[in-house]
């Protein structure tokens, strides 16, 4: 009855009054709600014989402010 479930952790700073810099990671959990062999994603077959998918992400940011 769910799509999925995602847990993010973030790191962010501010320095010199105008810059700001963020590290993020994600880790998320698809159920087969989601139809993942259409998506281009990987994934793999659970023992019902549902496609389930565990993804990982990791994103950096780096602005300036005016």
């Amino acid at each position: 009855d769910m799509l999925g479930w995602e847990t993010d952790f973030a790191i962010k700073h501010h320095f010199h009054d105008h810059i700001n810099f963020t590290m993020e990671t994600g880790y998320a959990h698809v159920t087969d709600r989601v139809p993942l062999s259409s998506t281009g994603l990987s994934y793999t077959i659970n023992d019902k014989g549902q496609e389930v998918g565990n993804f990982y992400t990791f994103q950096t940011r780096i602005a300036y402010e005016f």
